[in-house]
Order: structure tokens, then sequence, then C-alpha cells
């Protein structure tokens, strides 16, 4: 798995992401979770990023990190996790992962593709009617998550899994943001 960060991380350098000021590859825990997410949102306001382009990178990783936490696998009993996030003039990039079995990947990979293929208003109806459905479901494992990362994104949500066991995969999702920077 080490090898496969490291190129991840050097695709990025060759992206032109110069700046990685969050990389974590390891256990995942709640506490862990919101330190993460309150650290993050204070660095990237003092990066001088606007409140909006803010909130939105806060908002998917609170929302990858939970989805991480109730949908993710154990390997050798520990939640590990990947969050790096990656920054560029014009560009963040929140990359996160876990271990999924791999029966759970040809329903995923549908999902994935389904969502990228809606527009924004689609995307947003889509979060309203999941979003219903949950308040009156008694299990909330709609994918409001990923819808979520969708929505605060500004491209398409990017994916790969990693094949790591013959029924074990590392689930890799990209999420990009156009930087606005206060003036």
């Amino acid at each position: 798995m080490k090898s496969e960060i490291n190129q991840l991380v050097e695709s990025l350098k060759q992206e032109g992401f110069v700046q990685q000021p969050v990389f974590h590859f390891g256990e995942m825990n709640h506490d862990l979770l919101h330190r993460l997410v309150f650290s993050v949102e204070e660095m990237l306001l003092a990066l001088g990023d606007t409140k909006q382009t803010v909130k939105n990178v806060f908002s998917v990783l609170n929302e990858g990190l939970k989805n991480i936490l109730i949908h993710g696998e154990k390997r050798d009993a520990k939640q590990d996790a990947l969050i790096i996030l990656a920054t560029k003039k014009e560009q963040i990039r929140v990359v996160l992962g876990n271990y999924t079995t791999l029966d759970k990947h040809p329903e995923l990979r549908a999902y994935m593709e389904d969502l990228n293929q809606l527009d924004f208003p689609e995307i947003h109806a889509l979060y309203q009617q999941k979003l219903n459905e949950g308040l009156v479901a008694p299990a909330i494992s709609n994918g409001l998550g990923i819808i979520t990362m969708r929505l605060k994104s500004s491209e398409k949500i990017h994916y790969d899994f990693i094949q790591l066991t013959d029924n074990l995969a590392f689930f890799l999702i990209q999420a990009d943001f156009q930087r606005l920077l206060k003036a």
C-alpha cells in the first residue's frame, strides 16, 4: 500500500500541487476526525481562501471521514484511512481512502458513475430526495455523504479501487475545489 500512496503523492506533484499541508495514513477515529477537520478550516482561512471555499472543503472532509468511520472495513482490527489535502494556486484537492470489500465495488462504482452524470440541479434534487428518505428510513445508508461531496466540489468525483487481497481493496475518492482567494 505504501508504494501506491507514494505514486499518488508523486502524481500530485506532477500535476503542480506543491503543498500537501495535510497528510495522514493510519488509524482513524472520531477524535482525529474532529481535530483534522477543524485544523484544515483554520489552515485554509490562514492561507487566504474565502469562507465559501473553506466551507465546501470542510463539508467534504467531514462527510468523507464520517463515511470512512461508518462504512470502511477494518484490517488487522484497525480502521485505517488516507487523508490528503493538497493545494496549488488555483485548486485544492482532497483525497480520502479506506478499506472496502470487493463485493461492494459494483454497486459503489455504479453509484459513482450515475452521480457523476448528473448536473447540479439534478444532484441537488437527489440530495433532497435522499434527505427526505432518511427522515423516514430507520438507517441512513443512502449515499448522502457522497452526494454532499459531489455538491460541494467544483468537478466530478474521481475514484479508484486498489485491490489488496482476494476480498479486500483500498477505495480512493478525490474531490477538487476551485480556489477563491480573498482580495
